[in-house]
């Protein structure tokens, strides 16, 4: 598994709600070989989108906490074409209907449900990569989960490795979204566009 590559939780997951909850979407940071990742066996470093850090195992004693939810962000691509959007080169995963030939869809078009819904899938990791047989997306459409974490549209705060001073005002990190009361205990400006009172991954507070 390389770092960027964007992960979700996996079949072996036992860690609470380290990602944030069910959906919630991560970065690897941190694989085997990295300057001063000195753990053995098969773990790799995460970063969740609402902040926590923590290890993963990717096959350490036959256990795999994670799913790959998106791999375009480490630099994967395909050189085909998507069916579904035209793009002229599928990014990331790469999904192919085992019914109709020589059809690929990119993982934004096959999540939106472009093409047959009750056709089975080959999903390939890489250019070099077997196809992994996937079940047609009618056969699980009750087992559908959405994702959650910083896309397009989201409202973000300031991270672990935040260098910018007080670009966007006095806000610092906390561990979790402060309460109605406190935003008036602390002051906390009501207009501040991150809705702290209400918004779960707000994980700020007024200095």
């Amino acid at each position: 598994m390389r770092k960027g590559i964007r992960v979700v939780r996996g079949p072996d997951w036992n860690y609470d709600n380290h990602d944030g909850g069910e959906g919630g979407v991560g970065t690897v940071v941190e694989v085997p070989g990295d300057p001063g990742f000195t753990l053995p066996g098969k773990f790799v470093m995460v970063r969740w989108d609402v902040g926590e850090k923590h290890l993963y195992r990717i096959g350490e004693g036959d256990a795999y906490d994670l799913f790959i939810f998106n791999n375009a962000t480490a630099g994967v691509s395909h050189i085909l074409p998507c069916d579904g959007c035209s793009d002229n080169l599928v990014e990331g995963l790469r999904w192919k209907c085992t019914r109709c030939g020589d059809y690929n869809l990119c993982s934004t078009c096959y999540m939106s449900d472009k093409h047959d819904l009750t056709h089975e899938f080959l999903r390939f990791d890489s250019r070099r990569s077997e196809g992994f047989p996937i079940p047609s997306r009618s056969s699980s459409q009750d087992q559908r989960v959405k994702s959650r974490g910083i896309f397009t549209g989201a409202k973000v705060c300031r991270g672990a490795n935040w260098m910018w001073d007080n670009q966007f005002g006095m806000f610092t990190l906390s561990t979790t979204c402060i309460s109605e009361k406190e935003r008036l205990i602390l002051n906390h400006p009501i207009a501040h566009p991150c809705n702290c009172a209400t918004d779960f991954y707000c994980q700020m507070r007024y200095l």
